[in-house]
């Protein structure tokens, strides 16, 4: 395992992490639905919650996502229902893996998102609506699980100051983690590589965030 920009106990911002096993994560995709909330169809997602005690995965309610509009410009105010990730136990791996990088206890809730893009040779797929943004969080790693006949889907890092700190095309098997507070983040649209093959590009990642209390919830949902 590979280890560039490694995050320093007193400048944690990113780090990233290279040729992880993305196989477990593969049966997330099997069957992903599609993201009602995007009307052009590119996206699909479902998604779980867990918060992590002695290495043990524990399972939360299954609740929707919610954002701030001045977090996504894009969907924030929306209540999203989306359906649960069946098999969290897939990834329990990359779950451990971050919360251990973050030194994440019981007090902090993971949100855990399978996510695909999918792109056509008439249409692209836009794997970040929102533009550069934070999350709210306190810590969010991508994992790039699969990808095919795509180019495209280079992720970003931006400091408070707008300089680009990180760059690159994630492959199967990378996984970025990134301070959320220090940090702002985005992946550009994918596009189909080889027309000729007449079908669909796609790129599958698995998006894991965490914060102190409760992640992206709404406020309804945390005072039950």
């Amino acid at each position: 395992m590979t280890i560039i920009n490694p995050i320093k106990p007193s400048l944690a911002a990113h780090k990233l992490l290279t040729n992880l096993n993305s196989s477990p994560l593969q049966s997330l995709f099997n069957n992903i639905p599609q993201d009602p909330y995007i009307p052009e169809g590119y996206r699909y997602k479902s998604l779980a919650r867990c918060r992590v005690k002695e290495n043990l995965i524990e399972k939360q309610p299954h609740t929707p996502l919610f954002q701030n509009k001045d977090i996504n410009p894009v969907n924030g105010g929306l209540v999203r229902v989306y359906p649960e990730i069946d098999n969290l136990d897939a990834a329990k791996e990359a779950i451990l893996l971050f919360t251990n990088t973050f030194k994440i206890d019981y007090s902090y809730e993971i949100l855990v998102q399978a996510q695909r893009t999918k792109c056509t040779q008439k249409n692209p797929g836009i794997t970040t609506p929102e533009g550069f943004h934070r999350d709210a969080i306190d810590f969010l790693a991508i994992f790039c699980v699969n990808k095919d006949n795509i180019i495209g889907a280079e992720t970003q890092l931006k400091d408070n100051q707008g300089n680009i700190v990180f760059r690159k095309v994630l492959e199967p098997g990378e996984i970025l983690l990134v301070d959320d507070s220090k940090l702002l983040h985005y992946t550009s649209a994918i596009n189909v590589k080889n027309p000729e093959l007449d079908k669909f590009g796609f790129r599958d990642v698995l998006i894991i965030s965490s914060a102190k209390g409760f992640v992206n919830q709404s406020p309804n949902a945390t005072n039950n």
